[in-house]
């Protein structure tokens, strides 16, 4: 998680799209890695797919992130 917040930092500073996928993908093997796993690494998560949506347009990664920020709200 923390090497994912580390390349969604300097995705955010340098608008670099590929920095921002591996930050995604980074956050999202975290994930998928830890059995329980904490609500702020799916924010985080969040906030590295909505980059990504913002770099390349694509809608489908702003409908995850708020999929993923829905599931937050609702288990907190």
């Amino acid at each position: 998680n923390d090497w994912g917040i580390a390349l969604l930092t300097v995705a955010e500073m340098t608008n670099d799209i590929k920095m921002a996928q591996e930050a995604v993908d980074t956050l999202e093997q975290a994930i998928i890695l830890q059995e329980n796993v904490h609500l702020y690494w799916l924010v985080n998560y969040a906030m590295a797919l909505d980059l990504l949506g913002d770099l390349t347009d694509e809608e489908s990664l702003y409908e995850k992130a708020i999929e993923i920020l829905s599931h937050v709200v609702q288990a907190s």
